[in-house]
Formats: C-alpha cells, structure tokens, sequence
C-alpha cells in the first residue's frame, strides 16, 4: 500500500471540497490497477455507470415506465456513496468518478455531498491507518 502524504491528502480534499482536481489524472483514476480486486469501489462504479446508461436510454427513446430503471440506477449510486475505498486509486477513482457525475446531475450529487464527504473521510482514515 503506497504511504499517505501530504499532496494526496491535499488533492482528496481540494477534492471534497469542489475545487479542481490537483494531481490526480480522472481518466487514469477510472481506472483499476494493481489492487483493484480487493477495492469494491470499482465494481459499485461500473454497475452504477451501467444503470446509468440504461436510464439515459431509456429516456432518449421516450419510454414511459421508468421506475424500475429509476430504482435501480438510484440504488447503484447510494452504492457508490457508501462504499469506503480500501486503496488510495479506490479514492481517487470515487473523487473523480463523481466529479464526472457532478457535471451530468449536479442536483443528485449536492444531495448526496454529505454522506460523500464521510465516505471519502472515512478512507482516508483507513489509508492513514
């Protein structure tokens, strides 16, 4: 595990707090590496992306019950939020994959900015450690 120090804590926090992204590369954050097996953040990701795009097309085609889709793409993000990164790329990869996803539905994202907030919190705990 790679030591926690002063310029990633200051690039998850610049983060957290909404300012542009220091250091970390969003397209390589997205990214799993070495250790990605071992960090569900990854896989709560890609199935959120993934109820996420079948939303969008769902409503790009006009479909008129969206509930189930709406559910189930909700419950993946509430996913993302309270999954705690076990590595530091599981951190960055949560910092910028919501980043993205702020871009998209910024109303969704500052409801949720909260409980983000502990969950990136939490993992820095855990990487202190």
């Amino acid at each position: 595990m790679q030591a926690l120090d002063r310029r990633h804590l200051l690039t998850a926090g610049a983060a957290v707090a909404g300012a542009p992204l220091l250091t970390v590369n969003s397209a390589r954050a997205l990214q799993p590496g070495a250790g990605a097996q071992s960090d569900p953040t990854f896989s709560v990701i890609a199935r959120h992306r993934a109820c996420y795009a079948a939303l969008v097309e769902a409503l790009q085609k006009n479909v008129s019950n969206l509930d189930a889709l709406d559910l189930s793409e909700a419950r993946a993000l509430d996913a993302v939020v309270d999954t705690v990164p076990m590595t530091l790329r599981g951190t960055a990869a949560l910092i910028a994959y919501i980043r993205e996803h702020r871009r998209e539905r910024p109303e969704v994202v500052a409801e949720l900015q909260d409980l983000l907030d502990a969950t990136l919190l939490a993992a820095l705990d855990r990487l202190a450690a």
